[in-house]
């Protein structure tokens, strides 16, 4: 389960690495950030979160948290 959690926060981790470097530059990071913010600003964190539980189990699934991340801001 590890291996697995850690190989799905690698693809994140890689989405964000734009110029493939496997490192996340100021820049990058920032990107990051502000996605994240921009979808904290949506509606506030509990907005987000039910927005977020697709399965309504009142947990976000790592397949959640991708689509989360995967939102246009």
């Amino acid at each position: 389960m590890e291996d697995e959690f850690k190989r799905q926060l690698k693809l994140l981790f890689d989405t964000y690495d734009t110029n493939h470097d496997d490192f996340l530059s100021k820049g990058e990071f920032v990107d990051f950030s502000h996605e994240v913010l921009a979808i904290l600003k949506r509606g506030g964190s509990n907005a987000v979160f039910h927005e977020s539980d697709l399965n309504h189990d009142d947990r976000i699934s790592f397949d959640e948290f991708i689509s989360l991340m995967s939102l246009p801001v």
